[in-house]
């Protein structure tokens, strides 16, 4: 099998924030439901209500399944999901022949900050300092 991966430009996120935004929002609120349910399954294990595990967990697993779905989506897109409660998604970039990894939040308009591979998001930087050329298309290897 073939592997390849998709590069980014701060452009080339910017424009697929149109479609990611919404798979993001998906993902924040399939993961919430998630952990509402594993709390209601907790609760009926100790009551031993069995009915209740039962649909509980045949309803666990299609909101799991539909969660599976909207990861499959990103990285389809070439996008890595680093934090589903807070919708922190990272998108591959070549930066002066270094991987580097542009980030969006949630709730931001646009890409504005990247950070270097094994950093996380705390430590972003804003992307006016990426050394890359903005409007370099992206590229797949």
């Amino acid at each position: 099998m073939i592997c390849s991966r998709k590069y980014f430009s701060p452009s080339s996120a910017n424009d697929s924030l149109v479609l990611v935004k919404r798979v993001v929002a998906d993902v924040m609120r399939y993961s919430m439901r998630l952990s509402e349910v594993l709390e209601m399954l907790e609760a009926a294990e100790k009551a031993r209500d069995n009915g209740r595990i039962m649909q509980l967990g045949t309803f666990f697993s299609a909101v799991a399944g539909q969660l599976r779905s909207c990861l499959e989506e990103l990285d389809e897109l070439g996008i890595v999901m680093t934090d589903s409660a807070l919708g922190i998604i990272e998108f591959p970039c070549i930066a002066d022949g270094t991987e580097v990894r542009l980030c969006w939040r949630h709730g931001e308009q646009a890409v504005m900050a990247w950070h270097e591979v094994g950093e996380s998001y705390p430590v972003r930087r804003p992307i006016h300092t990426l050394p890359v050329t903005p409007d370099l298309e992206p590229i797949a290897v």
